[in-house]
């Protein structure tokens, strides 16, 4: 189990900034580690089912704000309703309205990073190593932009950011065809 502090620790590893005075604050590693999250949820989306009750009869279901992508809409009977979202709403097809009653949602959620630094990131452990490099690629492109309007980025910036690139891609090809063959193989 990766925990959030384990994940600065390897973030700043593999930024090489172990130092006692930090170059990057754990509020950036966590703009980065979030960033690593959305690159993880691409390859593995993360599936959530949850229930909603309506009082009365509605024209639409507010959407979880975790929602990415709505799969499904059952009815309290566990019949599929044809559902679209739309904005921050899930509205039913057809101009129709939801009745009073229990709905339940099947979605792709989007994975936040944990409040404490010993709770678990939602992240399995063969996606860790894409986590990081996504998150380290992200803090140095972040570090080359503010550097770049403060008067430009040096040669090993260049050259350090281009490597995390080039690890990045690695890792996003390697998880992929993990992915893949895992599938080819149920």
């Amino acid at each position: 189990m990766l925990t959030l502090l384990d994940a600065r620790e390897r973030l700043r590893r593999w930024l090489d900034d172990e130092s006692a005075s930090p170059l990057w604050p754990d509020t950036t590693l966590d703009d980065g580690l979030a960033a690593g999250l959305d690159e993880v949820l691409s390859i593995m989306p993360q599936i959530v089912s949850r229930a909603v009750s309506l009082d009365s009869n509605a024209d639409t279901i507010p959407a979880p704000s975790d929602l990415v992508r709505l799969s499904w809409v059952f009815d309290s009977s566990g019949v599929p309703i044809e559902a679209q979202l739309v904005g921050n709403e899930i509205w039913p097809a057809y101009g129709g309205k939801f009745v009073a009653g229990s709905y339940h949602l099947v979605y792709e959620a989007r994975p936040s990073l944990p409040a404490g630094d010993d709770d678990a990131v939602p992240c399995p452990s063969w996606l860790e190593r894409l986590l990081i490099g996504s998150a380290a690629y992200w803090c140095l492109s972040q570090r080359a932009t503010s550097e770049s309007k403060r008067g430009g980025v040096t040669t090993s910036e260049r050259e350090r950011l281009q490597a995390a690139r080039s690890d990045l891609d690695r890792l996003r090809h390697d998880s992929r065809r993990f992915v893949r063959a895992s599938r080819a193989a149920v």
